[in-house]
């Protein structure tokens, strides 16, 4: 069994919904899995665009434009692959019904928001499935709100792993076998009431763990625009180059501190039943790309070098940062605290105004002057060696007016610099990146 997901931009328009057809046969012909589970996202911005319906119709303020617009867009894409709209003709007439009624009810919630999101995945899922059937490829659509369980939290429900088990290999059992091909849906899913819910941004790639790991799946495939994982962001590092391997740990490091390809979180499943994860190119499918497995070389290298952006730092006495850290309105959000002498040093990411405002109210009577910083991260094995250790601080040393360096794992050091340094700091870093050979 391979569980292969294809982001947004995989399934953008027409073309690229060919191109992922396309990948699809080539892994039926050259691997010959007993089953294949395509798991789709939504077309790419449609998540964004259906929340906005949602809530301009609830809201009282226009509306019908945008939905005229998205439902031209997926009646098109559905006409240029099938010859006709006909596929997705009930789902439109769902989701334009579902719209009017938000604005006569003049209200929304987080319950409403879900339901009315998961539409963009069932118009992708319902116009992939009647293209492969137009062209003579078998493939069956399954709705993934009958595999994947969860409570009745919205927006980012949790999953009920044992009963997400269950109903995976009942209604999948019958097509395990070779050359089968299951299309569902990443991203949403249903309560024990039924409810639809969903799993959070990034939820396709969750989707696609939560399946592969209840399949045992041989592994899980995730196609997205880019060949792999790099050792640093190509736009700011031109030698910059896809890793052909990382470790989970590493992908776990990457990923908390800047790198946007996979968050580690929506892989988590599939770490746990150690299914190797493979991240691919959907338009450059013979290249290489990345894998992420339990391994771990033994030898101590640097891999990949990562930017946290947007980073207000500050330093406080350890008991208010003890509060700090332990309260459930910020605790959550600091990315990264550092305790030296008695001083905390903490990093929060993304501060709102009423996260800032709750600072203010919580450091009242001291002195805490809050500066715009980046975490700079170096991602590896063997962190702790003191020679890798050495060669970093001189590294930031000389590329940073000042600097806050900790070791966070034996697979990663991070330094917190100002945003004027980050990127000489990140290029000077990227320096030390050693290649991992391709894995045999």
């Amino acid at each position: 069994m391979i569980v292969a997901k294809f982001g947004g931009t995989s399934v953008a328009d027409a073309s690229a919904l060919r191109q992922v057809d396309s990948v699809v046969e080539s892994l039926l012909r050259e691997h010959n899995p007993e089953g294949l589970v395509v798991v789709l996202s939504a077309t790419s911005g449609t998540t964004s665009q259906l929340l906005d319906i949602a809530r301009n119709a609830g809201s009282g303020r226009p509306y019908r434009d945008e939905l005229d617009a998205l439902v031209t867009r997926h009646r098109n894409i559905a006409t240029e692959l099938v010859g006709s709209p006909d596929c997705v003709a009930a789902l439109v007439t769902s989701c334009r019904e579902f719209a009017d009624a938000v604005a006569v009810l003049g209200e929304w919630n987080d319950a409403t928001l879900d339901a009315f999101s998961a539409y963009g995945e069932l118009l992708s899922t319902a116009i992939f499935h009647s293209f492969r059937q137009a062209s003579g490829h078998a493939s069956m659509l399954v709705d993934a709100r009958a595999l994947i369980v969860t409570d009745d939290r919205h927006q980012q429900a949790n999953v009920d792993d044992v009963a997400t088990a269950a109903a995976c290999r009942t209604v999948l059992a019958s097509h395990t076998k070779v050359g089968s091909v299951v299309i569902t849906q990443g991203f949403i899913a249903a309560s024990h009431s039924g409810a639809t819910t969903t799993l959070g941004r990034g939820g396709s790639d969750y989707s696609a763990a939560i399946i592969g790991s209840c399949l045992d799946a041989q592994q899980i495939l995730i196609y997205t625009d880019v060949s792999g994982v790099y050792s640093c962001d190509p736009r700011l590092v031109a030698e910059a180059s896809p890793l052909p391997v990382l470790s989970f740990d590493e992908m776990r490091d990457m990923a908390s501190y800047g790198a946007k390809v996979l968050h580690p979180a929506t892989i988590a499943p599939a770490v746990r039943a150690r299914v190797p994860v493979h991240v691919l190119n959907t338009f450059r499918p013979a290249e290489s790309g990345t894998i992420i497995n339990a391994s771990v070389p033994a030898e101590s290298r640097m891999h990949a070098v990562s930017i946290l952006r947007n980073v207000r730092t500050f330093s406080v006495p350890r008991d208010v940062g003890s509060l700090l850290t332990g309260n459930e309105s910020i605790g959550p959000d600091i990315v990264l605290a550092i305790t030296a002498a008695n001083r905390h040093t903490i990093c929060l990411h993304n501060v709102s105004p009423q996260m800032s405002a709750l600072l203010d109210a919580m450091t009242t009577g001291h002195d805490v002057p809050m500066r715009q910083t980046c975490i700079i991260a170096v991602t590896g094995q063997g962190m702790t060696c003191p020679d890798i250790t050495r060669r970093i601080a001189e590294r930031i040393d000389a590329a940073a007016r000042s600097a806050q360096t900790a070791v966070i794992s034996d697979t990663c050091i991070v330094c917190v610099v100002d945003e004027t340094d980050a990127e000489n700091c990140a290029r000077a870093l990227h320096g030390l990146v050693t290649r991992r050979p391709d894995p045999a």
